[in-house]
């Protein structure tokens, strides 16, 4: 099952979820691969047999670029369903810093959670940062000494370095996210 990686994002969960529904109990034999962009997971499904791509979010909308890597893909791709996954996310933060430390810092996510976390990012005075994956951020925050904030899922795997500041810090509690 081919998603838009790294490990750890949502579409990693999205592919897990995929994968529990196919017949046969034969998902404990299927390889998940991750990709750096929608192209290569199309791609890939053209050499497989399944992949994921988020199309919606209840949150924030359409998601454009997984929407655009769909319209101008060159080859047919059939839709077999579609799996919904719960998005909750929490904000993270080196654990020598408390979150009031960080009024005015940079906050870093995928651009659809930065979308989703509005309210949070205006009540902090945050400066929203697009990375590639919230997985990406996590790791960028890690490696800052000066301080940053890092949007992503709860209970995303967390470097000791790191620690929760905020939990649910998106605009709509218990939003969702669609993927084909």
């Amino acid at each position: 099952v081919h998603f838009l990686g790294p490990a750890g994002t949502f579409s990693e969960a999205a592919a897990r979820q995929a994968t529990a529904s196919i017949e046969g109990g034969a998902s404990a034999s299927i390889e998940l691969v991750a990709h750096e962009s929608f192209g290569a997971v199309l791609g890939g499904i053209e050499r497989s047999a399944l992949g994921v791509v988020p199309i919606s979010s209840s949150a924030s909308g359409l998601v454009t670029r997984a929407l655009g890597a769909l319209l101008s893909h060159p080859g047919p791709l059939v839709s077999g369903g579609v799996v919904d996954v719960a998005v909750r996310i929490d904000a993270y933060i080196g654990a020598d810093f408390q979150l009031s430390d960080l009024r005015g810092a940079r906050v870093l996510s995928h651009p659809q959670a930065l979308g989703q976390c509005q309210a949070f990012i205006k009540r902090g005075q945050l400066e929203p940062v697009p990375c590639s994956s919230t997985t990406e951020a996590l790791r960028v925050v890690a490696a800052n000494p000066e301080g940053a904030v890092a949007l992503a899922g709860a209970d995303s795997p967390v470097e000791p370095s790191l620690k929760i500041a905020e939990r649910e810090v998106d605009d709509l509690s218990g939003s969702i996210t669609r993927f084909l």
